[in-house]
């Protein structure tokens, strides 16, 4: 559910940047005329992008500690599910920034480059999980890792995956089976 919630965050950031190079909106021209380089604006545009992704970034903690999910809770989790979630954050604004290249209405932007992160987080996710239980693709699925490293959801998934699979296996082995 986290995944399929932070998917939708790309699709707000390409939304601004594809519509960007319409031409009833095109500021980043007027501020190539008025002297602002392009890095500046790429720039600027990333420290907004990841302000406002503090937001729902800091909502989700707090929701996690609100509902009270031990497993992204304890042992240190908490810390790891902020840091999986802010590394998300930071290199999901890049990827879109490359993404957004490819569309030319920001309408067609949102919505197939949401579709792509959710399809790439849970089906890489998916595929790299039933890789790893099947003797014979355990091979093929090491190779792949790298690939599969290279999208930001994929990551997010794995690494949450792997965060509460630890944290239950550490309850487990603790003896506490106090949840059921």
């Amino acid at each position: 559910c986290i995944m399929i919630a932070f998917a939708f965050v790309p699709g707000g950031i390409v939304v601004f940047v594809v519509r960007e190079k319409e031409a009833h909106h095109n500021s980043k021209h007027q501020q190539m005329i008025s002297g602002a380089s392009v890095v500046s604006f790429w720039l600027s545009t990333y420290a907004f992008d990841v302000l406002v992704y503090m937001i729902p970034l800091i909502l989700s903690i707090l929701s996690i500690i609100w509902v009270d999910l031990d497993q992204l809770i304890v042992n240190g989790a908490l810390w790891a599910c902020f840091l999986l979630l802010l590394g998300y954050g930071l290199s999901v604004s890049t990827c879109t920034y490359a993404l957004s290249f490819l569309f030319e209405k920001h309408t067609q932007a949102q919505i197939i480059v949401v579709l792509f992160n959710v399809f790439l987080g849970l089906v890489l996710m998916i595929a790299q999980f039933v890789m790893a239980q099947i003797e014979e693709t355990q091979y093929v699925n090491e190779l792949l890792m790298p690939v599969y490293r290279l999208s930001p959801g994929f990551c997010l998934g794995h690494g949450l995956f792997t965060l509460t699979s630890s944290s239950l296996v550490a309850q487990f082995m603790s003896g506490d089976d106090s949840d059921g």
